[in-house]
């Protein structure tokens, strides 16, 4: 697309305007050129076009002072079904292609777990080796130990329930989005950016009904261990009889999700639901403006749309990861918390607002907002840009 000003002079534009838009019929240019001489475009003429040729016919009226209309988006104009399918594969393949990264994260906050991958007899009574709270400097070493416990396939245990999440996520996040957005500026008369503001926390709450209980099933696939100590030919006996002791004392770093399930029922699932939904719709408010806010000039400067559409996918992820980054302790916590009353050392879960007193007291605001903030970007941003590329491209081959 040119910018306005190009798009508004009647001359080379319009013979621009008949290459790009090869697909409009004949009898539309032709009335575009009878109309022109007269002043006007007859609009009656465009009924049969789609948005795009309505746009590029509709903006090379000669009068130069009017503005021609903004463009259409792709991520509202296409069809529900068009975005439903492109937001459940983008989602799928973006969470694969991320996913060895958060299980080794997951291993390097659970203190347990972290144990279990380097068992030692000092490691009984004593947390050795684990800093936890989401720092980068044990993502190596645990991916490391992951690696030498359960071989590369450690690292894409629990696959399938992050997939289904990601595809649900994508597909719920796109599709609600765009029909939000469309309502917005067509019935309510938002702007570009207010009305991607709240299309955005829209999609967020669709996103965490299906994200709450997702999370919580994900975690405990992550973080099972097997039941022998799988690298046997690199471990000595002092490691396989530490493992042993070490699930005798302590058990599982996490009871399976059935036993969650049977002891307290479907409800459990959503025991994080509310800061889950507090978290998603801050991560999503956000979201699409700073996509189409970088994703916008970068294209306006010649730069080739697969990187523009890259850079404004990374951009969304590192907006929203930051945002969203003070909400996830609280969720971690009700997950713990849920923890707990399974294994009988805590009776009822609090509030929430009890909880997030307590977090601020423990750990305060600042500590709350960047720990763990690096290791969540470099989650966040390549598996954002991931997921807007393929969104993008099957957008435009399913049109």
């Amino acid at each position: 697309r040119k910018s306005s000003q190009q798009a508004a002079s009647p001359g080379a534009a319009h013979a621009w305007a008949c290459r790009a838009c090869s697909a409009v019929p004949g009898s539309m240019v032709a009335a575009h050129g009878a109309t022109q001489a007269v002043g006007g475009l007859d609009l009656e003429q465009l009924q049969g076009a789609s948005a795009e040729q309505q746009w590029l016919l509709t903006s090379l009226q000669p009068d130069a002072s009017r503005r021609p209309p903004e463009p259409p988006e792709a991520l509202h104009s296409a069809s529900a079904c068009k975005r439903l399918f492109s937001g459940w594969i983008a989602g799928a393949i973006g969470e694969c292609f991320v996913h060895p990264l958060s299980t080794i994260e997951v291993h390097t906050q659970h203190s347990l777990a972290h144990r279990l991958l380097r068992p030692s007899l000092k490691g009984l009574f004593f947390d050795v080796g684990h800093s936890g709270g989401g720092h980068l400097t044990p993502l190596w070493d645990a991916g490391a130990l992951l690696v030498r416990r359960d071989g590369m396939w450690g690292l894409y245990r629990g696959l399938a329930l992050p997939m289904t999440a990601g595809s649900l996520a994508g597909a719920a996040a796109f599709t609600t989005y765009g029909d939000a957005r469309k309502r917005l500026r067509d019935d309510f008369g938002f702007g570009r950016r207010s009305s991607a503001l709240w299309a955005g926390a829209a999609s967020g709450v669709m996103t965490s009904v299906a994200m709450a209980p997702l999370e919580l099933l994900t975690v405990r696939l992550q973080l099972s261990t097997p039941a022998g100590f799988s690298a046997a030919a690199e471990a000595d006996w002092a490691e396989r009889l530490a493992h042993r002791l070490t699930v005798y004392l302590y058990g599982q770093p996490v009871l399976p999700a059935e036993e969650v399930v049977r002891r307290r029922g479907l409800r459990a699932l959503w025991v994080a639901g509310g800061p889950t939904l507090a978290r998603d719709v801050l991560y999503f408010c956000c979201y699409y403006v700073a996509y189409e806010d970088v994703k916008g000039p970068l294209e306006r400067r010649g730069l080739p749309e697969p990187l523009a559409v890259l850079a404004g996918g990374g951009a969304a992820g590192a907006v929203g990861a930051t945002l969203a980054q003070p909400l996830l302790p609280l969720v971690a916590s009700r997950h713990e918390e849920l923890e707990r009353i399974l294994r009988g050392t805590q009776k009822r879960t609090g509030s929430t607002g009890e909880l997030l007193r307590h977090l601020l007291a423990e750990k305060g605001l600042w500590s709350l907002c960047t720990e763990g903030l690096a290791l969540s970007l470099l989650r966040a941003v390549p598996l954002n840009a991931m997921v807007f590329l393929i969104y993008h491209s099957l957008l435009q081959a399913v049109a």
